[in-house]
């Protein structure tokens, strides 16, 4: 597929994206959005629409959708496989993942806003005001921490991530405070209108994507969080939390420590 309209193609570099279902997630768009009240401004805004869609996305059978599965409830499920999507936070998976992961495949779906259009909404009279474009843009390595948070689970078998790549509108309440503009607004809903791609991990090894190729061919063999960050250009700290990573999914061990900082084999 083109890259052309990421708005940033060198933090996709040595992922392999999957071209989307456009027709189904268009679909999923128009069965699952309501739209009425948008018009007049909050109506049905409720902070759920990438999560409904993307429910009816990966299962549109919605019989299978909000299934009890012992004590919790999972997203969609059928013959044997979940689905769970999970927009934040993934401390919020681990008691599901340790009810489900014993008997299921179940595969969390992260959501990442590439390219997010921000509308907001006059809380007085529900007037939108001019949408403007977002300067912040989505990555696959937002996904970094959020698996650090489930790390006793990166090597289970069953366990599979897929980060689906959306082009959003986010709905936000203005409060009508002068004095704080843009600032005293409430985050309402996160539209998602166009799927670009999604990128999926299967394995602990897939994890080693996160690393570019300069880095797996350049690390000395036992390596620094520092000599990540020399050969890659991300931060001291996010260099660090991804070599957390790569010993969380089984793919390096920790040889020894100088002062607070590990040194890292792979196997």
């Amino acid at each position: 597929m083109s890259y052309n309209h990421f708005m940033r193609n060198d933090l996709l570099e040595g992922f392999i994206i999957d071209p989307p279902d456009e027709k189904l997630f268009n679909e999923a768009c128009e069965c699952m959005i309501p739209r009425d009240g948008f018009a007049k401004g909050i109506g049905t805004l409720g902070e759920k629409s990438v999560h409904s869609v993307l429910k009816y996305y990966y299962l549109p059978d919605q019989d299978y959708h909000e299934i009890h599965i012992g004590n919790y409830v999972a997203d969609a499920c059928r013959e044997g496989e979940i689905f769970e999507i999970q927009s934040g936070n993934f401390g919020h998976l681990r008691p599901k993942l340790s009810a489900f992961l014993p008997e299921y495949e179940v595969t969390v779906v992260y959501p990442i806003s590439i390219n997010k259009k921000l509308i907001y909404i006059d809380k007085n009279d529900g007037t939108m005001l001019k949408p403007r474009t977002s300067s912040k843009h989505g990555s696959p390595y937002d996904a970094v921490i959020e698996l650090l948070r489930i790390k006793d689970y990166l090597t289970d078998e069953h366990l599979h991530l897929q980060l689906c790549l959306l082009d959003c509108e986010e709905y936000r309440i203005y409060n009508g405070n002068a004095k704080y503009g843009k600032r005293d607004a409430d985050k309402a809903d996160r539209i998602p209108v166009k799927i670009l791609g999604t990128i999926s991990f299967d394995k602990p090894s897939d994890y080693l994507s996160f690393l570019p190729e300069k880095c797996r061919k350049e690390l000395p063999e036992e390596f620094m969080s520092r000599d990540v960050a020399r050969l890659s250009g991300f931060s001291a700290s996010f260099s660090s939390t991804l070599c957390a990573l790569m010993y969380a999914a089984g793919l390096a061990q920790r040889t020894k420590k100088t002062g607070n900082a590990y040194h890292y084999r792979f196997f």
